[in-house]
């Protein structure tokens, strides 16, 4: 949950008070108070500003960036040769991220996620077990072992998805 009042201009005269609903395009609909008419419940419409990205060229690295910062939103990326893949850039969390300008081929989108807490899902596939997570965060690898003995962990080589 949230307060919507820290999302508004707080200059517009607006105090809203419930919010009662919101659609799939995220727009909220509700009631308040304003200024303009004081101490009557008027209704209002809260539409969601949609992101603009930056991407500027420092030096020999690329800052991306994009306003408005939205709770939920993480930086993904995937190549053009594999563009169903995408993977999270580690630090893409509404904050400006600073990438190599070398190399290319590569493909940005603004994800939204419920939680960055990844969520594991374990599936049958024929004969294998597959065992993914959501959102595919990077900095978490997929461990195993033998035992549960402290020590005894080991990541496969070169599988961290």
């Amino acid at each position: 949950m949230q307060d919507l009042n820290g999302l508004i201009d707080p200059t517009s005269g607006w105090h809203l008070s419930a919010a009662l609903g919101i659609n799939g395009a995220g727009q909220i609909a509700g009631w308040g108070v304003t200024t303009d008419r004081p101490g009557v419940v008027t209704g209002f419409r809260l539409d969601p500003i949609p992101p603009v990205y930056r991407f500027v060229l420092e030096g020999t690295n690329v800052v991306v960036s994009w306003s408005p910062h939205w709770p939920g939103l993480v930086l993904e990326t995937a190549s053009v040769r594999s563009p169903a893949s995408w993977y999270v850039v580690p630090g893409g969390t509404n904050s400006p991220v600073l990438l190599p300008a070398s190399g290319g081929g590569q493909l940005f989108r603004l994800g939204r996620y419920d939680s960055f807490e990844p969520r594991l899902s374990v599936n049958v596939a024929g004969t294998n077990v597959v065992v993914s997570w959501a959102p595919p965060w990077p900095d978490y690898v997929l461990e195993s072992s033998a035992s549960l003995s402290p020590g005894a962990w080991a990541a496969p080589q070169g599988r961290d998805e």
